[in-house]
């Protein structure tokens, strides 16, 4: 099954950084399109109707006329896109681009329409309110090679006093799979026309007169493209990539599946009739069809398959192979060992995880079907050098039965032939589309397995989400989590944030919309009483967000240590920082982890695992920005704003919202 596939992409430390404000991202988004030479791609839920938004598709246009070989894809949601003024046309700065959606320009807008709102729905309910049937809810930006994850719109709040994350990557692969997966929901979406009027040209059947076979048809596309790009970054996982300094290095790119047989593929493209078989050298990752076919000088050669002579050029150049294996966990004899176990794990089990409990005990019980383990370290000159070690990350490895202190460190970097201050960062690649047939859930449990095992391990998780409604399956998981930290001796380690109804975007929209503000304080009695134990309702576990003027809409999981202290919330960063280790791994995207988000909207979700100090002080910087305008919140305080009719409402409208 597709959905059992994970990709895996592993990109320079160097090239990953996180911004720090809504100004900040608007002006690195307006920068980048501006100067793009190659690709811009465009993809959230919608593009506001504002200055600011008609300032940052001005400079796509600018791109444009300076180069009509630019690609531009665009895709957004179709039902907060497509508001029809009194001409008929779409009323949108996307129609900046008019000039160049004849063909020919490279040019694309989409709007791709859920399928769960029928024909009948979509007609009666107008937006904002159908998307509580689910919408294209995936955020990402890309300006050549440079790809921003965020979970921010392209709206004028997000760019000025909306709180989100913003993670920067500067990779040509990275950039290349990002854009298929955009191209490839391209595919099965509206097109804005030439004459600014929303039509249907995808070779997939018109949602809106048979959602049933669309979804079906939408399963297979999402599942063959996955595939191909499996395919595609075991090819070239030991090509190279060109790092923050302009040197080749190696570029390792992975993919977890629970069948590890790899074939040859076709390149990905719009028009593909998805054959089975085996076919051309080139790799196509959805730049453009023009783009770096023959040319072994372009850019995009470094990941397209190298011909003899190229090939032959590479004599001299460090080991690749050794740097993969250090990668993905293998060593040496035990790689043809590892993928045959692999061949009859369990989805489950190949994307698990691996992590040495806290004291440096290795786990005999993992059921990944290997002997080793795997650490990470950082540099000596890390401030939390020695209390980072062994206790984050997946790239170092040390035989069953190895401690992580002292002399153990010393050996196993001497065996792996590691030099201190070598850092990784693995991104793990998740998409999710419960509205296909069948429902199209990857990672949904790899997430789950993945914050456990981080748990048994002895460390604990923050999760932020702008609006807290989490199903019955993350609640369990919840209470599974403090379960685990009992039995460890450590206290609740579990924090939520979240906005409070103040913060909420909601709030801010008129008395209808506040009433839906107020259920997400409903949402937040129900996570009480779930995770109440023989001491009451826990105290310490939930915050609210609550920054004047401000408005709340990060999400994502941290991975710490240890759970941030309560004293150290309102602190200064410096005393933040002294009493806060930096997390090791996070979880960014579009979801929310809540109800719709699982059950409705189109989703990415990314899994970070890094040990370079620099990612990892990124990452303690978003929390402290979080945590300085949050206070915890006790169920009394939250009980206190809702009334039994908004309990009732809650009940039913849960699964919309």
């Amino acid at each position: 099954m597709a959905d059992d596939t994970y990709l895996v992409c592993s990109v320079p430390p160097e090239n990953v950084r996180f911004l720090a404000s809504p100004d900040e991202f608007y002006r690195t988004l307006c920068k980048g399109y501006e100067s793009a030479q190659k690709r811009v791609v465009l993809a959230c839920l919608y593009v506001g109707c504002g200055e600011l938004e008609e300032q940052l598709i001005r400079s796509i246009v600018t791109a444009k006329q300076r180069n009509d070989d630019l690609t531009v894809d665009v895709l957004v949601d179709k039902t907060r896109t497509s508001r029809v003024g009194s001409s008929g046309k779409i009323v949108s700065p996307l129609t900046q681009l008019q000039p160049y959606l004849a063909p020919g320009h490279q040019t694309k807008v989409s709007l791709l329409h859920n399928p769960l709102l029928g024909r009948l729905c979509s007609k009666v309910i107008k937006s904002p309110y159908c998307e509580a049937f689910g919408t294209m809810h995936i955020k990402v930006f890309i300006a050549d090679d440079q790809c921003i994850i965020t979970g921010a719109n392209a709206g004028r709040d997000y760019f000025c006093d909306r709180y989100d994350r913003y993670m920067v990557v500067r990779d040509p692969l990275f950039a290349d799979l990002m854009h298929t997966i955009v191209r490839t929901f391209q595919t099965a979406s509206f097109e804005l026309t030439e004459n600014l009027t929303v039509e249907w040209h995808s070779d997939f059947v018109n949602p809106l007169e048979d959602n049933l076979l669309y979804r079906k048809q939408l399963y297979i596309r999402t599942a063959h493209m996955v595939n191909k790009c499996r395919e595609i970054l075991e090819k070239n996982r030991f090509h190279g990539h060109v790092d923050a300094n302009g040197d080749v290095q190696p570029h390792p790119a992975d993919c977890y599946t629970s069948n590890r047989s790899y074939r040859d593929c076709s390149p990905l493209s719009a028009n593909s009739s998805y054959p089975e078989g085996c076919c051309d050298d080139e790799v196509d990752l959805g730049i453009s069809d023009q783009e770096s076919q023959d040319d072994p000088n372009s850019p995009h050669a470094t990941w397209r398959k190298r011909t003899s002579s190229e090939r032959s050029s590479l004599e001299g150049r460090p080991d690749l192979a050794a740097q993969q294996r250090r990668v993905t966990g293998l060593r040496g004899e035990d790689d043809q060992a590892q993928k045959s176990q692999n061949t009859d794990s369990s989805p489950d089990q190949a994307v698990r995880t691996k992590i040495p409990k806290t004291g440096g005990a290795v786990d005999a019980k993992t059921n990944t079907g290997s002997d080793y383990i795997s650490v990470g370290r950082t540099n000596k000159e890390s401030p939390h050098s020695r209390g980072e070690r062994g206790r984050c990350g997946l790239s170092y490895i040390l035989p069953d039965g190895a401690t992580t202190d002292g002399s153990a460190e010393e050996l196993e970097t001497e065996q792996n032939g590691e030099k201190e201050g070598e850092y990784y960062c693995h991104i793990k690649i998740c998409v999710q589309l419960p509205f296909t047939d069948p429902p199209f859930m990857q990672g949904a449990t790899m997430l789950e397995n993945w914050l456990l095992q981080y748990t048994r391990a002895g460390y604990s998780a923050l999760i932020a989400t702008a609006y807290m409604n989490f199903t019955e399956r993350y609640m369990e998981m919840f209470k599974e989590i403090l379960e685990i930290g009992k039995t460890r001796g450590k206290r609740h380690p579990l924090q939520v944030v979240t906005s409070s109804p103040y913060a909420n975007s909601f709030y801010r929209d008129g008395s209808l919309k506040r009433n839906i503000a107020l259920f997400y304080s409903t949402a937040a009695t129900w996570l009480f009483k779930a995770l109440r134990d023989e001491e009451g309702y826990p105290e310490d576990i939930y915050m609210e967000y609550n920054r004047p003027n401000h408005t709340f809409h990060a999400k994502g999981i941290w991975v710490l240590k240890d759970r941030i202290p309560v004293d150290v919330a309102h602190r200064s960063e410096e005393e933040f920082d002294a009493a806060v280790e930096p997390p090791c791994a996070t979880v960014i995207g579009s979801s929310n982890y809540g109800r719709r988000s699982y059950g409705k909207d189109l989703e990415i979700t990314f899994l970070v695992e890094t040990n370079s100090p620099q990612i990892r002080r990124f990452m303690r910087r978003e929390l402290y920005q979080m945590i300085k305008y949050s206070e915890y919140v006790n169920m009394d305080v939250v009980a206190s704003r809702i009334g039994p009719h908004q309990h009732l409402i809650g009940h039913i409208m849960k699964s919309f919202l």
